[in-house]
């Protein structure tokens, strides 16, 4: 076995595992060597009567810091893990003692390189909340602002990266020898995993989260994103406007009917799933930890460790595959997943289109008001993970972040629907993508991408060509003249791109037609009479162009 840096804590991983009813794979990938002889058979003929979840979940807990982060980092991994998992994985407690006040103190002057009564008024040396990762102590500013400050456990980065290094060993054993380990490639999800954990520990990244969220919401009165102040934070320091307000859970649990508790629960439905489909940057955790009813009724969310980006292509594709899934339409569903997700060429698309048609079948026969998005979209992801087709990691994040949101409303109302609250959305949503601006992104998108591929094919054509030449490659050449070929599909290339052209602005023309019929009433400047004139001199100029073209090419042939 490759030689370890960090042997003690190794021994202590090993151990951690036999002792929590995982000795037998210990002993599968020859890792019980690094355990005492005596302890270590007695440890791995030790029974549990816990089940197989319920002792990963202890095992991660045992192991602190590191693998309790990893654990709540795979918890949201709904489509690739079974749900018996990711809910146990979600009961994830840290048991940890606060770090002492003088330690906290030095990291802080270390950090913002100033002493701390320079920097606080006054500072509260006992914790308000304490996890694995850090801390956060109330403070108050020279200026009289209340700060929350979130303050890094000393070496806990240094502690993540010795356990990620011994995990990463682990699993590239356990994919040599055992079977079931080397076909989920456990090392690359586990790679996955440290990502993420490498992104949540560094504050930095959180505090322009923080902002991004901030500017995102700066025109909704009713969601409070507390502000940041960059020049008291680091990435291990990190100094946010203080909230006070109720704890979600706390709400909950308010008993009788409470009209307040309606409205926040659409309130929060409505602002995680316009994050995901209007914005592209959405709160990746929405548990009630992280949401705060303030005193005057607005929903205050915090901690932004993380998120999940979606670019507007993306947005479009999960908004079409919501829409294809309440119209029923698997063509377009599987045509959506093609193209948001790497499919391996031996994925026959034909049997994922047989499985969504029977998920239809089974699930959506349902009244829509007694189905939730989040788990629709969840059990799609699944299916989608199922047949080896590899999306985008923010993609996946969208099935548990609404999961969890929706748990939440559904706790706030029983009688919520959730489909009746975000149908809005989509009539919204609808409309935009059928007006005719984004027709008209769309196609000239779709128009310069073929003519870069025109560009390019006389190019590709002269590399092949000079391969052949070379006899690096048997085909049989018949002319001779390598060049004059390329330059005879080079004009041919340019006018499929000019023809191209003209099939756009007889499709933006259609655009605007449906458009009006569609996304409403259109600009009036746009119908004026100079607009049209110009557009049909061009498509005349382009017409005759490509007309000459074509009578040019056919003399020199």
């Amino acid at each position: 076995m490759k030689r370890l840096k960090h042997v003690q804590r190794f021994r202590e991983i090993v151990m951690a595992f036999t002792r929590n009813g995982f000795g037998f794979m210990m002993h599968k990938l020859g890792l019980l060597e690094q355990v005492s002889a005596p302890r270590k058979w007695r440890m791995l003929e030790k029974q549990s009567n816990r089940s197989l979840e319920e002792r990963i979940r202890f095992l991660l807990e045992d192991l602190g810091a590191t693998f309790i982060k990893l654990g709540q980092i795979a918890s949201t991994r709904t489509n690739s893990l079974p749900r018996s998992l990711t809910k146990e994985l979600e009961k994830l407690q840290d048991h940890v003692k606060p770090v002492p006040f003088d330690e906290v103190k030095q990291l802080i002057e270390e950090e913002l390189e100033a002493p701390l009564d320079d920097l606080f008024l006054s500072f509260d040396e006992d914790p308000m909340a304490t996890a694995s990762i850090g801390q956060v102590h109330g403070a108050l500013l020279h200026t009289g602002e209340e700060v929350a400050v979130k303050v890094q456990r000393p070496g806990i980065r240094q502690q993540i990266e010795i356990d990620l290094d011994i995990l990463f060993e682990m699993a590239s054993i356990a994919e040599k020898r055992l079977e079931w380990a080397e076909r989920y490639r456990i090392t690359a999800y586990i790679e996955e995993l440290a990502k993420s954990l490498r992104r949540e520990v560094d504050y930095g990244i959180e505090a322009r989260n923080s902002e991004r969220m901030q500017k995102q919401h700066r025109e909704e009165e009713f969601l409070k994103i507390p502000g940041v102040y960059t020049t008291l934070s680091t990435r291990q320091v990190l100094t946010m406007e203080r909230v006070r307000g109720r704890k979600l859970n706390d709400v909950i649990e308010e008993e009788g009917h409470i009209p307040e508790k309606e409205l926040l629960a659409e309130q929060l439905v409505s602002t995680i799933t316009r994050q995901i489909y209007v914005h592209g940057f959405y709160h990746a955790d929405p548990h009630p930890g992280n949401l705060l009813l303030m005193d005057d009724g607005r929903i205050a969310l915090i901690d932004f460790g993380m998120v999940g980006r979606l670019n507007k292509e993306m947005r479009n594709e999960t908004a079409m595959m919501v829409m294809a899934l309440l119209r029923q339409n698997t063509n377009e569903l599987v045509k959506a997943v093609a193209r948001v997700g790497s499919v391996p060429p031996e994925v026959e698309l034909s049997g994922l289109k047989r499985e969504l048609d029977e998920f239809q079948d089974l699930y959506l026969t349902a009244h829509l008001t007694d189905v939730g998005l989040g788990e629709v979209v969840n059990d799609v992801l699944r299916i989608i993970s199922r047949h080896g087709i590899e999306v985008p990691q923010d993609f996946l994040l969208i099935g548990k972040s609404l999961m969890t949101i929706e748990g939440i409303a559904v706790k706030l109302d029983p009688e919520i629907s959730i489909m009746e609250v975000v149908e809005p959305l989509g009539d919204e949503l609808l409309k935009e993508y059928m007006s005719p601006k984004s027709i008209m992104d769309r196609t000239m998108t779709q128009v310069l991408e073929y003519g870069e591929l025109m560009k390019e094919l006389p190019h590709m054509i002269r590399k092949v060509s000079a391969v052949a030449e070379k006899g690096k490659v048997h085909v049989e050449v018949r002319s001779p003249d390598t060049a004059r070929a390329a330059e005879s599909i080079s004009r041919i290339g340019n006018q499929l791109t000019l023809s191209l052209l003209l099939i756009a602005v007889s499709l933006v023309f259609a655009s605007l037609i449906i458009g009006v019929t569609v996304g409403g009433t259109m600009n009036e400047s746009i119908l004026t009479l100079p607009f049209f004139e110009v557009v049909f001199i061009v498509f005349l100029f382009l017409f005759i162009w490509l007309i000459y073209s074509i009578l040019k090419t056919r003399r020199k042939t």
